[in-house]
């Protein structure tokens, strides 16, 4: 009887344990997007930086050979992505939001290009 007790309370522990990692990846969420060129070209080798307003925390990323981007495990809440690559205009997304849940959001973007800023509020 003892040994069956501890074998359940052994595993119970083991149940416990392996499920708590996925609970706190519940709140997260993942933002994810292309940036693209006037002509609608995707755009390689973009900067990308997402940054908490909230927390002025910064979570840095680089678009793929099809302008692709894809940054995971993200506090709920509002953030500001800044675009940046050579021969284009920078490019600021604020206001944008990442809600609580396991959800993924999208931020893409259309450079413009020249050496100018843009910032466009997400609302």
């Amino acid at each position: 009887m003892a040994r069956k007790m501890v074998a359940w309370i052994w595993g119970m522990f083991v149940v416990v344990t392996l499920a708590s990692p996925g609970y706190a990846q519940l709140d997260r969420g993942t933002m994810e997007g292309t940036v693209i060129d006037p002509q609608g070209a995707f755009i390689p080798g973009v900067k990308v930086a997402v940054t908490s307003t909230e927390t002025n925390i910064t979570l840095p990323s680089v678009t793929n050979t099809v302008g692709y981007f894809r940054i995971v495990d993200l506090s709920p809440g509002k953030y500001t992505v800044h675009f940046e690559a050579g021969g284009f205009s920078p490019l600021d997304l604020t206001n944008v939001v990442v809600p609580a849940g396991n959800q993924t959001i999208r931020a893409d973007a259309q450079s413009k290009l020249g050496a100018t800023r843009q910032a466009i509020d997400v609302s």
